[in-house]
């Protein structure tokens, strides 16, 4: 490969590399604003979507209200009495645990006390309050737990994302004294006491169940750069699982299985529209329908179910890259890009196969690491590919297109120097007529000159040879002896001056082509031809004198008329005089370094 092709495809590589840094570091800079955020939420949802089912759970069991109940019930609220015998039913069928996710800090009705007798009796009950809130906002207020003890007092506050989508979930939604466990959470650790497994003191002092580590949810980390990442909350591996279901009537009316709750964790709570205990979570945004929303003890149930599979090695904890990863990942992934795309210089058809096909390679590869509990950034690594993809193709075609312009200009530089070398040509075919005309006469006289010589020579030596060869003329020989030589005198008399007058010895004037403008001090705009004559002679003759010893001037006389003739492009009539020179010295001489002397006017 040329050296010039080979430097111009190294410097196009390192312009294309110097562009994918700056477009990694802008699509870094935006994911570090947030600019990405809500796009890698998607597709986090969209990877909850789109895990295989699990079927039933049924280390849980739920227990809801629900529209029909308050009919019933004729009312909202579930009395404390009603709430007594509810609890009573469960309780004998022996359950794990029983949560109640309704908010009972003011009594409801009648059997506000036989409801604390039991919980009083069943240390496996828990109620529930919220630390957490805001104290002006009724919807949003702190709301205390019920006079029960204070083992059995749960939280279940909850923190959406600012899309209103539920992802993270609190383990305590507040650490300093006194902090209360999630609901969820207490329910799992009775499930998961059953089985020999207690909580642990892990690194740092977070929370370990068996083998499972649940190190707290930081900022900047996954999917999320800007968020509030207080208290200690996880980042929850939904599980796609159902959970059994009955009413609150039918475990009233005895319409259940005599084992349902048998071993079983529940979580008794609203399951009617009309309370507004519900929210939206990765499983919620579909496109043929209206959003699935999940109610507050489906909630619980889900993060006790997480915490028990994790725990039990069922299901893994989702793993984030940190940011400083995420960063140095986008970088080493856009410089392989660059040199994939390298390699499809104006193919656009083969770079849009190569952009699809590597995205479709990325998707699969982020959903199976996914549902091994690894999360990579697919959202900002597809758009480093395709942005790259698009930039590249325009930086190519602009590459291209100033290439063809280049090459264009330089054609445009060929063409207009050819043609100011004919124009140049054209002036001295005009310059140079007068010149051959005189020179053509002085060598047509040299010439003639030299044939009459050379003839009288002939006949000189033919009439000497007669004379010589026939004795009859032998008087006549002596007597023409004197005149003969005489005569023969006279010829070769006639020939040195001939030979003197119309020739001289002079070197050859190659150097004439060598003289430049910069060796020429001609003026420059309109001027008169005679004087620019004179100018050119003068440099020419300062060559021709340094290099040769001999004057020009004594050589060559031009007289230009009429004199007040005016010229603008003093340089092309140097150029034109040089060739002519050469012409007229190079193509005349008689032997070499010889040239006849020149007198013209024009």
């Amino acid at each position: 490969m040329p050296k010039k092709i080979k430097s111009r495809i190294n410097r196009l590589f390192c312009l294309k590399l110097l562009l994918t840094i700056a477009v990694t570091i802008t699509t870094i800079g935006i994911r570090h604003l947030g600019g990405l955020q809500w796009l890698e939420w998607l597709a986090v949802d969209l990877l909850f979507k789109l895990q295989p089912s699990e079927g039933m759970d049924r280390r849980i069991v739920l227990v809801g209200e629900t529209e029909e109940d308050i009919q019933a019930f004729k009312s909202a609220q579930i009395s404390d009495r009603t709430m007594a015998q509810l609890l009573t039913r469960i309780e004998q069928q022996e359950p794990i645990a029983v949560g109640v996710d309704f908010f009972r800090d003011q009594p409801v009705g009648e059997g506000r006390e036989q409801l604390l007798e039991l919980f009083e009796t069943n240390p496996n009950f828990y109620g529930v309050g919220k630390q957490t809130g805001d104290r002006e906002n009724p919807l949003f207020a702190p709301v205390a737990p019920p006079p029960i003890n204070q083992s059995q007092i749960t939280e279940v506050a909850v923190q959406p994302d600012s899309d209103g989508v539920l992802r993270r979930m609190f383990l305590f939604p507040q650490t300093k004294p006194p902090a209360l466990p999630n609901l969820g959470l207490v329910l799992a650790y009775e499930y998961l006491a059953k089985q020999g497994i207690y909580p642990e003191p892990a690194e740092q002092g977070w929370l370990q169940l068996n083998q499972a580590t649940f190190w707290p949810f930081r900022n900047s980390s996954g999917p999320y750069t800007q968020i509030d990442d207080g208290s200690y909350q996880i980042f929850l591996n939904w599980r796609n699982v159902e959970f059994e279901f009955v009413s609150i009537s039918d475990v009233l009316s005895g319409h259940i299985k005599p084992s349902i709750f048998k071993d079983k964790l529940v979580i008794i709570g609203s399951y009617a529209s009309s309370k507004k205990d519900y929210f939206f979570t990765p499983f919620s945004r579909t496109l043929s329908s209206s959003p699935e929303l999940m109610f507050g003890m489906e909630v619980q149930a889900q993060l006790a179910s997480v915490i028990i599979s994790n725990a039990l090695g069922e299901r893994p904890l989702i793993k984030f890259w940190e940011e400083l990863e995420i960063n140095i990942g986008l970088v080493v992934f856009g410089i392989i890009i660059c040199f994939c795309l390298n390699e499809f210089f104006l193919q656009w058809k083969l770079l849009t196969v190569f952009l699809l096909t590597t995205s479709t390679i990325i998707a699969i590869l982020s959903y199976s690491l996914f549902i091994l509990g690894i999360w990579i950034p697919i959202i900002p690594t597809l758009i480093l590919l395709w942005s790259l993809g698009i930039i590249m193709a325009i930086f190519d075609y602009e590459w291209q297109q100033k290439r063809q312009k280049d090459k264009i200009l330089a054609l445009n530089e060929r063409l207009k120097k050819k043609i100011d070398e004919r124009q140049i040509y054209r002036d001295y075919a005009v310059l140079l007529t007068p010149f051959e005309e005189s020179l053509t006469e002085t060598l047509q006289y040299i010439s003639n000159s030299k044939y009459l010589i050379s003839t009288e020579e002939e006949i000189l030596t033919e009439k000497i040879n007669q004379f010589v060869s026939n004795p009859k003329h032998k008087i006549k020989i002596d007597q023409s002896v004197s005149q003969l030589t005489i005569y023969y005198q006279q010829i070769m008399e006639k020939i040195e001056y001939i030979s003197q007058k119309t020739a001289i010895y002079f070197p050859t004037l190659d150097s004439l082509a060598s003289l430049t403008y910069k060796e020429s001090n001609l003026p420059q705009g309109l001027v008169e031809i005679q004087s620019l004559i004179d100018e050119i002679i003068s440099s020419i003759r300062r060559v021709i004198y340094n290099e040769y010893g001999v004057d020009l001037l004594d050589l060559i006389t031009l007289k230009v008329t009429p004199a007040s003739t005016f010229i603008r492009e003093t340089h092309k009539l140097l150029i034109i005089f040089n060739r002519i020179f050469d012409d007229i010295f190079l193509s005349h001489q008689i032997e070499e370094k010889e040239y006849p002397l020149m007198k013209f006017w024009f």
